[in-house]
């Protein structure tokens, strides 16, 4: 079969089409990766009741080892505390339940009157390994079949019993579209759930022409190996880093990504991104269907990867290559074994739409959103997404691909045509959704007695306030690289002065006032990182993940539940006492006007904010950001060093975990208020380490992906490398061998 897979391969092509339009859109790729403008956001409730379920599925794979931490399939669920009907809401191409898109959808569909419980795509490695019946993903009927399974087992048997459930709809977006309109047409032959409607957002036609469309895009925008991924990161590098050294932020936070897509400009920036975040969720998917389909593309079946083993000579390869090779080499070899009568045509064309065509144009309750620049499909595609629908799809005029989820007239419409309410495009008056509030759906009372497909079982263990994982901002199926964090975060234990990092925050601007020698590409560190001490940090990461899941996690989740005002003032004293290590750290690095900063904010607070319960400082607008005795080592001339993952701390330097044993000694030492002798010592660490932890908005392996590992120390040390650059100020940036692995 895989013989006949190869010599099929230069008969068949994925398209035979022209190119989709938007790709030669500046609006269309500029769409595709900012997402809707704040200002047209749809109106959605502020909160919304978040569980967090995890299952363990009877049907699963064997898990290897490498992916132990997805043994267990992790789904979202938002409960009415009335009888209402559930969205289902599948994401997009390689992302989680729980992207930036699904959490918009999610607020306007609760916010609308629906349950609301959504799903990972069947291309998420967290689903591949936890819930797929075969390990190799792509298939549009087999993945679809495995998620109508997945959600049969959570409605019969994973959510709360009081839930009653008055109907079911489904909607997806990207992949997640198309895999909701075939689950309905398979609930439409076996009747478990009785799924009512489906809105399809920004659907492919064709899987695999889509797919090779944006293969087709990272060979023009980036091209093979190494040369152009690490032209557009020291682009990115440099722009970030002189961002930083010419303003009076030193500290790298949650305003990166701004800052980062500020450095793309032309179309062909935008379509790198795109291209890059794209081959980026196709390393998950291909990595797990070789080793599932055994078919030795890149790992050896008889020698599979182990915990602590390096997979970054496995990332680089993947990185070369293309879905076609995916489908050549492992797709088509698994399938042609496992389907009897199958063919490499016949898997083609059960990637496509038309599998499903029938229901699509004879079914009233099939509807579609999508744009005339989309960037996945081509005309003829659309024309036959119009033709099949008619009146029961919407174009807009412009989006690209999601870019324009959540905006008004999108959430209107969608809630329109789940509530049977949708007039057609020809309609020139704006539903009362798109102007004001959301209304509910119009479904009819629930029944007396149990619902056709109310919850029969106990309430399942969940973390509750989970919030979301930052990501999938605008680009296909996610956001940023498909799972990752904005920010590296870490578990912090006590001690700890900063929300991000083992060591502390970096220091503030320098005060003296020189000439900004721009950063150019060719200061920029190599895009590797020195990690010596690899195969030990790897597994001291995995000890980090489970005390994490199993301990710190849990606590800090119950520690939100305590009211806000007592959190904010626990909060607030633990940040108190922190300026006295930023005075002197500050003074040990020559910035008096920081650290006379940090002394008023001790002052102000310590007296008027009643023992530093209440940040009165930062409401006379006096603002300073924290530093630590890393932040002291690299003004002394100190770099950062190898990387290193310290038990309960996560991710750091060799130089930051000497700055927190230096930040720690200091608050020990000093003493201030006797928190520090005997066993309140310990009561006080534990509680600053818990405050510390429930403020980071980071969750161990929520990527799904066993290359995690490498993307947080990819994240972390660039962050403390461009603190290190805002830190030493304008002037000529530090030589350093930019082919070196950084840190070394």
């Amino acid at each position: 079969m895989v013989s006949l897979a190869a010599a099929a391969q230069p008969a068949l092509e994925f398209s035979d089409s022209g190119p989709p339009t938007g790709l030669a859109d500046s609006a269309a790729l500029r769409a595709t990766v900012f997402g809707t403008a704040p200002q047209d956001l749809a109106p959605v409730p502020e909160r919304v009741p978040l569980r967090e379920i995890n299952i363990a599925l009877p049907w699963a794979q064997p898990v290897p080892e490498v992916f132990w931490f997805d043994r267990k399939l992790r789904v979202w669920f938002s409960a009415q505390d009335h009888p209402a009907p559930l969205a289902v809401v599948i994401s997009g191409t390689g992302s989680d339940g729980n992207t930036a898109k699904i959490s918009m959808l999610r607020a306007a569909l609760y916010g609308a009157g629906y349950h609301v419980l959504t799903l990972p795509s069947p291309t998420f490695p967290g689903f591949v390994v936890a819930a797929s019946s075969t390990g190799v993903a792509g298939d549009l009927r087999q993945d679809s079949r495995d998620l109508y399974a997945v959600m049969q087992q959570i409605i019969a048997h994973h959510l709360p019993r009081r839930i009653r459930i008055t109907d079911i709809d489904v909607l997806g977006y990207s992949l997640g579209a198309a895999n909701a309109a075939v689950v309905k047409s398979i609930d439409a032959t076996e009747g478990k759930l009785n799924i009512h409607r489906v809105v399809m957002i920004n659907p492919p036609v064709s899987l695999f022409a889509s797919i090779d469309r944006l293969d087709k895009l990272f060979a023009a925008s980036i091209g093979p190996g190494d040369a152009g991924i690490d032209k557009l990161y020291r682009t990115l590098y440099a722009g970030l880093a002189n961002y930083y050294r010419a303003s009076e932020k030193v500290q790298v936070g949650t305003d990166v990504l701004a800052a980062a897509g500020s450095l793309l400009k032309t179309d062909a920036d935008f379509s790198a991104a795109i291209a890059l975040t794209f081959r980026m969720a196709l390393i998950n998917v291909f990595f797990a269907g070789d080793m599932y389909a055994r078919t030795g593309v890149v790992v050896d079946p008889k020698h599979p990867p182990r915990v602590g083993d390096s997979l970054e000579g496995t990332a680089r390869t993947l990185r070369d290559k293309r879905f076609s090779e995916y489908f050549w080499k492992v797709f088509a070899p698994y399938y042609l074994a496992h389907r009897p009568g199958a063919t490499p045509e016949s898997l083609l064309a059960d990637s496509r739409l038309d599998i499903i065509g029938e229901s699509l144009r004879n079914n009233p309750d099939y509807y579609a959103q999508t744009n005339h620049d989309e960037l996945i499909l081509d005309e003829a595609e659309l024309a036959w997404l119009q033709s099949t629908l008619g009146q029961r799809i919407a174009v807009y005029d412009h989006g690209g691909h999601v870019g324009n989820v959540g905006e008004r007239r999108q959430i209107a419409d969608m809630l329109d045509m789940l509530g049977g309410r949708w007039r057609g495009a020809g309609s020139d008056s704006l539903p009362a959704s798109a102007a004001g509030g959301i209304p509910a759906p119009d479904r009819p009372a629930a029944p007396e007695g149990p619902s056709p497909v109310s919850t029969m079982a106990a309430e399942v263990a969940v973390v509750p306030g989970a919030a979301a994982v930052p990501g999938d901002a605008a680009l296909p199926g996610s956001a940023a690289m498909p799972g990752t964090t904005a920010v590296p975060g870490t578990t912090a234990a006590p001690g700890t002065t900063a929300a991000l990092g083992a060591s502390g925050a970096a220091a503030s601007k320098q005060e003296d006032v020189d000439i900004l020698v721009p950063l150019t590409t060719a200061d920029a560190p190599s895009m590797y990182t020195y990690d010596p001490w690899e195969r030990l940090n790897r597994f001291t990461y995995r000890f980090n993940a489970r005390f994490d899941e199993a301990i710190f996690l849990p606590v800090a989740n119950g520690y939100r539940r305590v009211p806000a005002p007592i959190r904010s003032g626990i909060h607030n004293f633990f940040s108190n006492l922190s300026e006295v290590d930023s005075v002197v750290n500050y003074g040990m690095q020559a910035r008096l006007v920081g650290g006379a900063r940090s002394l008023g904010r001790f002052v102000i607070n310590s007296t008027i904010g009643i023992g530093g319960l209440f940040d009165v400082a930062s409401r006379l607008k006096l603002q300073n950001a924290p530093t630590g005795f890393s932040a002291t080592l690299s003004t002394w001339g100190l770099h950062t060093g190898p990387y290193l993952v310290m038990p309960l701390l996560g991710p750091s330097t060799l130089r930051d975990s000497v700055g927190y044993v230096g930040d720690y000694g200091l608050s020990y030492g000093m003493n201030l208020a006797d928190l520090y002798r005997g066993y309140q010592s310990y009561a006080v660490s534990t509680v600053n380490a818990v405050d510390t932890r429930a403020n980071i908005d980071f969750r161990y392996y929520s990527t799904g992906s066993p290359f995690e590992y490498e993307v947080i120390r990819f994240l972390y040390v660039r962050k403390r490398l461009i603190e290190d650059e805002a830190l030493h100020g304008r002037g000529r940036p530090r030589p350093r061998d930019g082919n070196a692995p950084a840190g070394e």
